[in-house]
């Protein structure tokens, strides 16, 4: 075997080592990062752009409350990195309404969008308090009460008595 053609063995141990130290590119997840909010669309909604905006210092480049997206850029390390909030209305438990989000920003690790929801998440509490709770879930309707066994008849033993 000429010494071109041998696999490279040693590279693999190399490349191990790199993934290991974290010098690879960051891998994406197949999925955006997800979760559902139970304030007001117009609270999510006000409090997204200022956490991106003001809080974390993202470029807006685009939003559209109506439609439910807003899209931004993360400028990092003389890159930039397109990122975008879908917002999905919604009913929840009991039909209490709610705000799904779905955070999705490339070439970053999932762990941006995650991060991202997780202040999101803090800055509502902060600012609002706990989210509203689901209405009581409506008593058991009352069952009629049966009437009392009748006593069985004195058996024959306990009347010679």
């Amino acid at each position: 075997m000429s010494p071109s053609s041998r696999p490279t063995i040693p590279a693999v141990p190399a490349l191990l080592a790199a993934a290991a130290l974290g010098a690879l590119p960051p891998s994406r997840a197949a999925a955006d990062a997800e979760a559902t909010f139970t304030y007001d669309h117009d609270v999510v909604w006000s409090t997204a752009v200022r956490l991106l905006r003001v809080d974390l210092g993202y470029e807006i480049a685009e939003q559209d409350r109506e439609n439910g997206y807003l899209l931004f850029v993360i400028h990092e390390n003389g890159r930039d990195y397109q990122g975008a909030v879908e917002f999905v209305r919604g009913s929840g438990e009991r039909g209490i309404p709610v705000v799904e989000l779905r955070v999705r920003v490339t070439g970053q690790p999932r762990s941006t969008e995650e991060t991202i929801l997780r202040r999101l998440r803090t800055k509502l509490r902060d600012d609002y308090g706990l989210p509203p709770r689901p209405p009581a879930a409506p008593p058991p309707s009352p069952t009629p009460e049966e009437p009392p066994a009748p006593e069985p008849p004195p058996s024959a033993d306990t009347a010679e008595g």
